[in-house]
């Protein structure tokens, strides 16, 4: 790992320093909870959350049994694997989709994670749900999106499939929980109860993570010594300044607490899914009590200086996969003196390394500026939005009404009240648009949450839109898509510091899907989490706007916003 941090050095040494009076790295691995908290019951509770750190171990012993399981859904002819989950649930097997292709003869992967009824459908239309394992993976065993998704295909296998629907799941969860009793009561196929002391955004080396892998023929036991090789790199006994975990982690609290927030990766493209899951990771675990790191995953790259003086840049180059303009653009980081850290992975399988690296790092830099990483209270908190909302709307048939403030072609403009207030008289759609943007400052963020389906152009639009805001303003710029981003994201966004400048984009729908036994479809259970999410936004004092994109045709509509923003911040 090479460091280019430039004027931070002495502030970086000092962490270093202060860690190792404290005995950092062998407290971590005795699992010590001191090292979060001083109380006795927050302490309690951390010891029972700290799983991750061996895991690899457990996991590579129970290599065998996956790859058996696997070779078994392989030769039971299933073409394709849907793994139904949220968050650190889903977000891994997201990456090993995106990132690894199935091995001949195993099935495709694919990850759903979206309550947006098109996207469902167009999930259903590409599968053949006779041939189709689901992987119904839930922590808490609780998650609504997920149980929603099970209902729903569960109902569809039956009256497809001449098996069992129950041979067509399998459940991944902790023991004893609501999704262990309904996978029990339906015969899946099989259930694999995780260990129960691992938080969600640091599962990835667990069943979460490993089982979607081996079903598609990955190497796991590789993927699990490259893990066990980080730990040991990473143990109690390695000082921390070559410590890979803890340094990293040190660093990035140092940068922190000097400004330096906003840590931004550039990845190589073979595996730039990486971006995804350390994004959920960084900020889950750091995000709250009004603070935190600022992860900006897929930014476009632009001259280095339109960056502003709270960034701190991580290049992920894969050594068979490097990216020309990545390298030119890293290099003018560099010379313009922005922290600059490079990790460089012989193979993809380096992820292995990657993960055990950032996991530590994380639980690190939570010590350092001395935040709690293994609670996520604001992702609780608009699913409760979203829970009251939904109680409401099975009472009344109604779901909250939102006046719009302005209007602009197929677009509808919505806002906070406060904001709404500084907004009227501004003129027009544009106008009002230009005057939100305008609130944006030096140090802020800039974070687009799209509740529309998944699609290359869509990313390609709000690449666009991030362009042009890093161009005109000089901030850190996200995106995630909805709900998804409301179990990674969220939790920065209500928690962390209150420097998020919000956009939510909605659409129409054109169809909506049954949730058997629900008062509710999925469209509007998506418009509930949307709402529900806004609400908490306003209630913490954010920043935030939300844009309906009307009628059936979303990218045309995508497209006359971008054109918008970018004609309004232009002038």
């Amino acid at each position: 790992m090479a460091n280019l941090l430039n004027q931070y050095d002495s502030q970086v040494s000092a962490a270093y320093k202060e860690l190792n009076e404290n005995d950092f790295s062998a407290r971590l691995w005795k699992k010590d909870p001191t090292l979060w908290s001083k109380e006795p019951a927050l302490q309690a509770r951390i010891k029972n959350e700290l799983g991750w750190l061996t895991v690899p171990e457990t996991m590579r012993e129970r290599v065998k049994d996956l790859a058996s399981f696997a070779d078994e859904v392989r030769d039971a002819g299933f073409r394709d694997v849907v793994l139904l989950g949220m968050g650190g649930s889903s977000q891994s097997a997201e990456l090993f989709a995106t990132t690894f292709s199935s091995a001949p003869g195993y099935p495709k992967l694919h990850v759903l994670d979206t309550t947006v009824p098109e996207a469902i459908r167009s999930l259903d239309r590409n599968i053949d749900i006779t041939k189709t394992l689901f992987i119904v993976a839930s922590k808490t065993g609780e998650t609504i999106e997920t149980l929603s998704h099970f209902k729903a295909f569960f109902e569809r296998v039956k009256a497809k499939s001449s098996n069992p629907a129950g041979s067509h799941f399998i459940a991944i969860t902790d023991p004893g929980t609501r999704l262990a009793a309904i996978a029990k009561e339906n015969r899946f196929r099989r259930v694999f109860l995780n260990p129960p002391d691992i938080v969600g955004c640091f599962a990835v080396i667990s069943y979460f993570g490993l089982v979607p892998a081996a079903l598609i023929g990955m190497d796991v036991a590789t993927l699990m010594d490259r893990a066990i090789r980080m730990s040991q790199r990473s143990g109690g006994r390695v000082r921390v300044e070559e410590n890979p975990g803890v340094s990293l982690g040190a660093a990035l609290g140092a940068l922190m607490n000097a400004g330096r927030d906003k840590l931004t990766f550039i990845i190589s493209p073979p595996i730039s899914s990486f971006g995804l899951w350390v994004e959920q990771l960084i900020a889950e675990s750091t995000a709250k009590d009004g603070i935190g790191i600022v992860p900006v995953c897929d930014e476009p790259l632009v001259d280095a200086k339109s960056y502003g003086k709270d960034r701190v840049f991580i290049y992920l180059k894969l050594k068979n996969g490097a990216d020309a303009t990545q390298d030119a653009t890293f290099d003018a980081l560099k010379k313009a003196g922005i922290p600059t850290v490079q990790i460089t992975l012989a193979d993809k399988l380096d992820l292995g390394e990657e993960f055990m690296r950032w996991e530590i790092a994380a639980a690190t830099a939570g010590a350092v500026i001395g935040v709690d990483p293994f609670v996520q209270p604001a992702v609780q908190e608009s699913k409760d939005n979203t829970s009251r909302i939904l109680a409401e709307f099975a009472r009344s048939k109604k779901l909250p009404a939102q006046t719009p403030i302005a209007e602009g072609g197929k677009l509808t403009l919505f806002s906070d009240a406060a904001t709404a207030d500084e907004l009227r008289g501004k003129g027009d759609f544009r106008a009002m648009l230009g005057a939100f943007m305008n609130l944006t400052q030096p140090g802020d963020y800039f974070a687009t949450m799209a509740y529309v389906s998944p699609n290359p152009t869509v990313d390609k639009e709000i690449a666009a839109i991030r362009r042009a805001v890093v161009e005109r303003y000089g901030v850190a710029t996200t995106f995630g898509y909805g709900p998804r981003c409301l179990h990674s994201t969220g939790q920065l966004h209500k928690g962390g510091p209150n420097t998020g400048v919000f956009i939510q984009i909605t659409q129409d729908h054109r169809e909506s899907i049954l949730i058997p036994g629900a008062p509710y479809d999925f469209a509007q259970l998506n418009q509930a989490q949307y709402l529900g999410d806004f609400q908490s936004l306003e209630a913490h004092g954010r920043r935030v706007i939300r844009v309906h994109l009307a009628g059936h045709d979303t990218i045309v509509a995508l497209e006359a916003l971008r054109h918008e923003i970018v004609d309004a911040i232009a002038r």
